[in-house]
């Protein structure tokens, strides 16, 4: 969908025929998500 990089919570996540989901992910959803950053220490 992009290369912007967001926080989703694992559990959150739903595996399924050797795919892994995000349920009711939408594009203008992910967009609402915090980027996800790495940490600088």
């Amino acid at each position: 969908m992009g290369t912007r990089m967001v926080v989703i919570r694992y559990d959150s996540l739903k595996f399924a025929d050797n795919k892994i989901v995000l349920p009711g992910g939408t594009k203008d959803g992910l967009k609402m998500l915090p980027a996800f950053q790495y940490s600088k220490e």
